[in-house]
């Protein structure tokens, strides 16, 4: 499914929907260039899990974890030199709960991710300053359902 965003603020509206809609908490790749709005799209989620303090892209931690209900593990592996590097960071730990992994740059860990990852690619639209298209890829095991 595709859909487009305006504004910042509506792309957080867009992802707090997607969130209520998705169900189970699982692994989300956001893909998409520098200023796509990935972030926002986890403030969106956040915003949806309760969470009322500041949400900022991880760019020089790789890894913030915000204590909602579920859990959600904001990383940002855009520094990521190495893909063996992601295992420093304990995420498989976090595969095993029940809790969202929200990953910008995802690629950079190579094939790190389980298969039954949503993908979310944002792309900035030209003829609109803030406007974005978000393309909503389930995980295999869900592209049969109605969920997007």
């Amino acid at each position: 499914m595709n859909t487009f965003s305006g504004s910042e603020a509506e792309t957080c509206t867009i992802a707090g929907a997607w969130l209520k809609e998705a169900g189970q908490p699982g692994v989300v790749l956001l893909e998409g260039e520098v200023g796509a709005g990935k972030t926002c799209f986890v403030r969106g989620m956040l915003d949806r899990l309760g969470w009322e303090g500041p949400v900022t892209s991880p760019t020089y931690a790789l890894m913030q974890e915000y204590p909602t209900s579920p859990p959600l593990v904001h990383l940002d592996l855009y520094r990521l030199e190495d893909p063996e590097e992601i295992w420093e960071l304990g995420v498989e730990e976090w595969l095993e709960q029940e809790a969202w992994i929200a990953v910008e740059w995802a690629d950079r860990a190579g094939e790190f991710w389980p298969s039954a990852s949503w993908r979310i690619r944002m792309t900035a639209d030209s003829g609109t300053p803030d406007g974005r298209w978000i393309e909503f890829n389930p995980p295999k095991e869900l592209q049969d359902d109605t969920v997007s």
